[in-house]
């Protein structure tokens, strides 16, 4: 059921104040819920503090409308001329305690008020009146802000007790309350109430004679009623009051005035300042208005002007043109005359050719005259072509003797060209030939004489190589035998040294003191053959050394170095893997390829890095696989590998057995031992003076031997920490390490003078 009121369809019969039934014309629809909706927008967006939804023919008070008074701060809440009954369908009505001030509800159809009402503790215009209230609650007595109440116009009996506590009423009315026949004693105790309107005849208390007399009378009835003083409202300062003002405004004479007419005069003073601002609007729209009227004026004036003058200059034009006009016809008219000049000539030319034809036309009417007239046009004809052909062969003749002259002084002038040209080619020839022959003649000369000085340079390099492969020849079979002994017995001899040493070393740890002679004997006699064996390896270096030196001297200087230099080059264009595999192949392999004459295979063995324990398993046919193609060359290197690997083992069962039974003592080797091939960087080094690198000048020898890799020495006696790998000589001992032997002058072991020191790989 919609909360709004629907008018009745049709209704053209009212009722009149006797009851009577009137005929009245039919009222026009109004649309409630398009009034509400409208009122309800303007009630949220204006800022006014009013919620108004009055004459919306309400039967129900819209949901939420009390908490949208709260939300919005809305003091003034206006629900008159409805139709409602109750109150509830708002929300609660003590979500407006803190905020309404004005609460209209008159010309509805209440009956009774709940008693919410009372918590509207800031509540103070109460409009109630023009409605079917019987009683109001008691709960009204707790409005203790309220000022002005009117309950006029409904069936009420009597007013509730509680009104007496309400110190700010100053404005009562109870009129038109038929059943209502006396007031409540403790109404006196509301003394702010100046104003009290009510119905003098109705009333039974107080009397009627006293109510005739007005409110200040009544109130001092009550009053003695009550036994209380009585106090003039315009004495009375009620509760909160202070010099005439309270928190919320001003007052008059100690009470506050009406805050719905204080809205209602706001609202009129609003509407007059828009309607003088209208007022304004409208006086600058009339001004407005007359300016624009002015503008017009003005351009309605200029208007005016330019069409007088467009008129003007119309005439003048026109004018112009009737003149144009006037000119145009009178050079017409004299064309016209002369016209009719040109066509009377006309017409008299044409009489004359009409005669002249008229007479042509009798001439060839007869026919005899015009086959005479023919024949004789004929006859001239002819003659005239006689004539022109004749002039015509006599033209043609001298244009061909003219054409043939030209042609025959063009041929000629072509002809002399030629000749000059080619006399011309004829000596640049000429002059080209012989310029070619001298400069083949001086070629020839350049090329023999160079042929001949490169013959001479071939012949010498060829001559010098020859020389120097004699050379070095000679020089390697002469040394090469005994270069291998010494490198032999030399390292064969740093071996029982370095052995004769640790077993020394051993034994004395041990404190065993016999055969010590005998082993010193041994160490000196080991001692004194590697110094003879390195004083012979100096000599021959030295002998060596000398001889390169007479062969550096005599060399020339264009193929000084030549074969040193290709074999250098020889060795740095290999491969870059390769060369780097032939620096990780082990030693032992190098040297025993060497020894067997097999040299050109180290590459092969070192690509696929071989090393000796693994060449002792191999068979022959594997070395074929790996391009030794010699058979005597491959048994030759699986014979030296299996010595070598039944030699190490051999070496390390010896010592072995030395440490085991700490007796015997190595002995020196023999000297007519067959001593074994040198390394490959030991010819070298020997060839080249002791420069491994092979340099052209030789250098000096070295002082120190060659080093060889032996055995496992033990640690330094003075450092404990590095390996021992120096000879002292002579006493031949082998206990210290290459860090501290700088510093050593005596043996640690036996204190004998060091006359020369010897590193050990």
């Amino acid at each position: 059921m919609p909360f709004w009121r629907k008018d009745k369809k049709n209704s053209s019969k009212d009722e009149d104040s006797n009851g009577s039934i009137v005929d009245s014309k039919p009222k026009e629809k109004i649309n409630y819920k398009a009034r509400l909706e409208h009122r309800q927008y303007l009630a949220q967006e204006s800022p006014e503090p009013v919620y108004n939804i009055s004459e919306c023919g309400l039967k129900n008070v819209p949901p939420g409308v009390y908490s949208k008074c709260k939300v919005l701060r809305k003091d003034a809440l206006l629900l008159q001329n409805n139709e409602l009954t109750l109150l509830t369908g708002g929300g609660t009505i003590s979500d407006m305690a803190c905020v309404l001030q004005v609460l209209n509800l008159q010309s509805n159809l209440l009956e009774k008020l709940p008693d919410e009402i009372g918590s509207l503790k800031e509540l103070k215009v109460l409009y109630l009146h023009h409605n079917k209230l019987k009683k109001l609650p008691e709960s009204l007595g707790q409005l203790k802000k309220l000022q002005s109440l009117n309950v006029s116009h409904n069936a009420l009996k009597e007013l509730p007790n509680s009104m007496g506590t309400m110190h700010h009423l100053n404005t009562l009315d109870v009129r038109s309350n038929a059943k209502l026949i006396k007031l409540p004693k403790n109404l006196c105790q509301a003394r702010a109430i100046h104003v009290l309107e009510m119905d003098v005849t109705n009333f039974q208390y107080p009397p009627s004679n006293i109510c005739e007399q007005g409110t200040e009378a009544i109130m001092k009835y009550l009053c003695k009623e009550c036994d209380i003083e009585y106090i003039s409202p315009s004495d009375y300062h009620p509760p909160n009051v202070e010099n005439g003002k309270n928190s919320n405004g001003g007052c008059l004479n100690g009470f506050h005035e009406d805050p719905y007419e204080q809205i209602v005069k706001s609202n009129l003073k609003v509407m007059e300042k828009n309607k003088e601002d209208k007022i304004k609007e409208m006086l600058a729209m009339e001004k407005a208005r007359e300016e624009s009227q002015q503008k017009e004026a003005v351009l309605a004036a200029n208007v005016q002007i330019g069409k007088k003058k467009l008129l003007t200059d119309l005439a003048a034009e026109e004018s112009k043109r009737e003149e144009a006009v006037k000119k145009m016809q009178q050079l017409r008219d004299k064309e016209k005359v002369a016209l009719v000049g040109s066509l009377a000539s006309v017409e008299n030319n044409t009489d004359a050719l009409i005669s002249q034809l008229m007479a042509s036309n009798a001439r060839h009417s007869d026919p005899q005259r015009v086959l005479e007239e023919l024949e004789r046009e004929k006859k001239e004809m002819e003659d005239q072509l006689t004539i022109k052909a004749g002039e015509a062969g006599k033209l043609r003749a001298q244009e061909v003797k003219k054409e043939m002259q030209r042609l025959m002084e063009e041929e000629m002038r072509r002809e002399q060209v030629r000749r000059q040209y080619e006399d011309g080619k004829q000596a640049v020839i000429n002059n080209a030939l012989t310029v070619d022959m001298e400069n083949d003649k001086a070629l020839d000369l350049v090329l023999s004489s160079k042929g001949k000085h490169q013959d001479d340079l071939i012949s010498n390099l060829l001559e010098d190589e020859k020389y120097q492969r004699e050379a070095f020849t000679a020089l390697f079979l002469k040394q090469d035998s005994r270069h291998k002994e010494i490198s032999s017995q030399v390292e064969q001899i740093q071996k029982e040294l370095a052995s004769l040493t640790m077993v020394e070393m051993t034994k004395k740890d041990l404190k065993m003191e016999f055969e010590r002679d005998v082993m010193e004997e041994k160490r000196q006699t080991l001692s004194k053959m590697l110094m003879q064996l390195m004083d012979q390896k100096a000599d021959r270096a030295k002998e060596l050394q000398d001889r390169l030196k007479e062969l550096d001297n005599t060399r020339s200087e264009d193929m000084e170095n030549y074969w040193l230099i290709q074999y250098q080059k020889l060795l740095d264009s290999k491969p870059k893997k390769m060369v780097e595999a032939e620096a990780k192949i082990e030693p032992a392999l190098k040297d025993l390829l060497t020894n067997a004459n097999a040299e050109e295979y180290v590459p092969v063995l070192a690509l696929r890095n071989i090393t000796v324990k693994q060449l002792s398993y191999m068979k022959d046919h594997d070395l074929a696989e790996f391009g030794i193609h010699n058979s005597y060359i491959r048994q030759k290197i699986l014979v030296m590998a299996g010595e070598y690997v039944e030699k190490q083992g051999h070496l390390a069962e010896k010592m072995s057995g030395l440490e085991d039974t700490e007796g015997g003592a190595p002995s020196a080797p023999p000297i007519g031992a067959e001593p074994s091939a040198p390394s490959k960087g030991a010819l070298e080094e020997e060839v080249n003076g002791g420069d491994p690198e092979g340099g052209a000048k030789p250098s000096a020898p070295l002082a120190e031997p060659m080093v060889v890799d032996t055995f496992k020495s033990t640690e330094c006696v003075i450092c404990l920490e590095n390996k021992c790998n120096i000879i002292f000589l002579p006493c031949g001992h082998v206990c210290c390490c290459g860090k501290c032997q700088s510093e050593v002058t005596a043996c640690p072991l036996c204190r004998k003078t060091i006359q020369q020191k010897i590193k050990l790989a």
